[in-house]
């Protein structure tokens, strides 16, 4: 019994060191990326938003990386591309060679970049590093593009009067905001792929609305409302 106890701790160790993670993603300060995602927001429809992701060898080892590109939501119009060992065109999803992490030391050549060529949306991009010629060890992040105009008189009041609470949320999502006179809104909640999981209209002479997210299953979630057709604010939501 106990050489058997034994050979099971050591074939758990074995699997653990064999799916263990080598690297991991930082943001350009230095600071974790959380829950896996990142989160920016511009009201240029002109400009061109760079994201750097720096990645951190955790091991004692050099190891050869390569970067894979999937659009999750492209907002129609706009481009997506990232920049590894060069800047590569919008039509690549996987960087033509690896860059190697020295052991214990961070790579920070990479930025995931977005153009929205004058439109607006929620755009949600997925990168994946992974060692040269195997996928099992992986790590991805998903970087939300919210693009949105200002079109809206009081652009910056309307948002700025948008919240939600709890965060994280259990069963009831509550919101409160201020649309401006005679506009129409709506909330949508999207998963980490980018599927509409809840959709509900607003309308300012509420001022309040609230959402049932008890049937949705615990994991990362983001949230945006739209006034008048244009989306004002989004943000990431943990649902326990």
């Amino acid at each position: 019994m106990k050489k058997f106890l034994l050979l099971l701790i050591i074939g758990i160790v074995i699997q653990s060191n064999l799916f263990a993670q080598s690297f991991e993603l930082m943001k350009k300060d230095g600071s974790a990326i959380i829950n896996d995602t990142i989160l920016i927001s511009t009201t240029n429809i002109e400009t061109t938003l760079e994201v750097p992701v720096y990645v951190k060898n955790l091991t004692d080892a050099n190891l050869d990386i390569m970067v894979k590109k999937y659009d999750l939501d492209l907002v129609s119009g706009s481009d997506a591309y990232f920049c590894w060992d060069r800047c590569y065109p919008n039509t690549t999803y996987i960087s033509a060679v690896f860059l190697t992490a020295e052991a214990n030391d961070t790579i920070k050549d990479f930025s995931g970049d977005f153009k929205p060529n004058g439109n607006n949306g929620l755009s949600k991009i997925m990168y994946t590093f992974f060692k040269n010629k195997t996928t099992n060890d992986s790590v991805s992040v998903t970087i939300y593009y919210d693009i949105v105009t200002v079109g809206i008189n009081n652009f910056e009041l309307i948002k700025s009067s948008i919240s939600s609470f709890p965060n994280p949320v259990n069963d009831f999502l509550n919101f409160n905001y201020s649309l401006g006179r005679n506009s129409q809104g709506e909330i949508y909640i999207y998963d980490i792929v980018g599927k509409r999981v809840k959709h509900k209209q607003i309308t300012n002479s509420e001022n309040h609305s609230q959402i049932n997210v008890s049937d949705l299953n615990p994991g990362i979630y983001i949230w945006t409302i739209q006034v008048d057709g244009i989306p004002i604010k989004s943000e990431k939501l943990i649902k326990r």
